[in-house]
Formats: structure tokens, C-alpha cells, sequence
């Protein structure tokens, strides 16, 4: 191979071989996601260790909030789901029924 991994360094022959530059291109991809991770947990580390504990219990009370709308949206798109797949041709015959319909009208004279 005629590039340096471990420094992105591209040599002027690789440059026409795409395989390559794509090598480089997602280690260097996965070397900054490793990064930004190691940064975002240490971040988060920091905050929770000075978080109070009045602090926490109205995190908890959001986190808790959050949760009971979510389950409750989640209920009602599978109830909306289960009605449009399940219950779809009992629906279509209901709707089939009220359409077509049949009535005398008696003429007037």
C-alpha cells in the first residue's frame, strides 16, 4: 500500500486509486466520530457529577413526562395502524353500505 494510514498522508500514485482515498476517507470518518464521542462523554460526565439533587429529580420528573407522552403517542398510532391494516375490510364494508342504497321514489302527478 503506498499511503500512511496512521497520518492521512496521501502520496501523489494513490491519488488515482479510489479504492484507497476511500480508506482514508472512512478511517478518517471513524477517527473523528471516536473523538466527538470521547469529547460528548466527557462532557456528560462533568455535568452529572454537578448536578445537584434537586437538579435531578426535575430531570427525572421531565424524563418521566417525556415518557408517559410518548407512550401515549405510541398507543395511539398503533391503534390507528391496527384500524387501517386489521380492521381495514370491516371498515370497507361499513363504508360499502352507506354508498349504495336503494329507494322508490313514486312519481308525483
Amino acid at each position: 500500500m503506498c499511503c500512511d494510514m496512521c497520518d492521512f498522508v496521501v502520496e501523489k500514485d494513490c491519488l488515482k486509486d479510489n479504492d484507497v482515498l476511500l480508506d482514508i476517507f472512512w478511517y478518517y470518518v471513524l477517527y473523528m466520530a471516536i473523538k466527538w464521542q470521547k469529547r460528548f462523554m466527557d462532557g456528560l460526565e462533568r455535568v452529572l457529577q454537578s448536578t445537584h439533587i434537586w437538579n435531578y429529580r426535575q430531570l427525572t420528573r421531565e424524563f418521566n413526562l417525556l415518557v408517559f407522552f410518548a407512550v401515549l403517542f405510541l398507543i395511539i398510532i398503533l391503534r390507528l395502524a391496527f384500524i387501517q391494516l386489521i380492521q381495514a375490510d370491516y371498515y370497507d364494508g361499513l363504508l360499502s353500505n352507506q354508498h349504495i342504497s336503494q329507494s322508490n321514489l313514486t312519481a308525483e302527478r
